[in-house]
């Protein structure tokens, strides 16, 4: 008996490890809507009715019934209802190798396929069962079109603009450690450059501060806890490093023009 075994698959048996922070079946109505921010997490919406935007400044995405959506981390998107869309989601990370970030960070495309309505009806029915293989089925299901938008947007993104390593480093390393404590010296020291040249590099290839970046990302976190965790407005400033939950909500109000508890309180109407 001769056995061929895949060298490539052995060293690699840990690549793209899935993470699921958030997810739920949701019919949204008009105040669903967020205006284009950088996201520590892709978002996967299989769409059973309604419609709603993705939006971005090269370009918006309609979700219809009928299709499955995927938005990556890597890219700066916001979203709104029209007036209503019924979806089943989730809050994605694929882990690829340490030190190498999200599979999806340096992403500039939205992707859709089409998923079938009744389909997504039996995602959602074993969503909603306590039958451990049907969560397995649902796993296995999730991650297979995670794959697929992998290939699609691998392939598109081939030929469109590309980061360089430090700036591959540095969103790595901040989607890592994402905290309000972060300062650009740490970042500029896991990109192995200076200071000066990342802020230029940074700029240049994202379009914004590296500090606007982290601030982006972490109210995006924010309003994603603020919208589906039951943790206090106390625990989500603890949780994104905050040194106070006074200063978390000052600069979340600065942001978005809500307090928390404001923000919170308008979310949990369409829930």
């Amino acid at each position: 008996m001769e056995i061929t075994t895949s060298t490539f698959f052995v060293e690699q048996s840990g690549f793209a490890n899935m993470d699921i922070s958030m997810s739920g079946v949701v019919s949204t109505d008009e105040e669903w809507v967020q205006e284009p921010l950088y996201a520590p997490f892709s978002r996967l919406y299989f769409v059973t009715g309604g419609s709603g935007f993705l939006t971005s400044s090269d370009g918006n995405i309609e979700m219809k019934p009928g299709n499955v959506y995927f938005a990556p981390c890597g890219k700066k998107y916001g979203y709104y209802s029209t007036p209503s869309v019924t979806k089943l989601f989730f809050h994605i990370n694929i882990k690829v190798s340490e030190g190498h970030g999200d599979a999806f960070q340096n992403c500039v495309d939205f992707g859709w396929l089409p998923y079938p309505v009744m389909e997504t009806q039996k995602l959602i029915e074993s969503y909603l069962s306590d039958d451990p293989g049907e969560l397995m089925i649902l796993k296995s299901e999730i991650f297979g079109t995670v794959c697929r938008f992998y290939r699609l947007l691998a392939g598109k993104n081939s030929h469109k603009k590309t980061f360089s390593d430090a700036v591959v480093k540095s969103k790595s390393f901040i989607m890592s450690n994402l905290n309000a404590s972060i300062r650009v010296s740490d970042v500029a020291r896991a990109a192995l450059c200076s200071e000066s040249k990342l802020c230029r590099l940074f700029k240049d290839e994202v379009g914004q501060s590296v500090t606007k970046y982290i601030d982006e990302m972490l109210m995006s976190k924010a309003k994603t806890l603020l919208t589906y965790s039951e943790l206090s407005i106390g625990e989500i400033s603890d949780s994104l490093g905050f040194c106070d939950q006074f200063y978390f909500s000052r600069k979340f109000s600065a942001e978005t023009g809500l307090t928390p508890r404001e923000f919170r309180r308008i979310r949990m109407r369409q829930i």
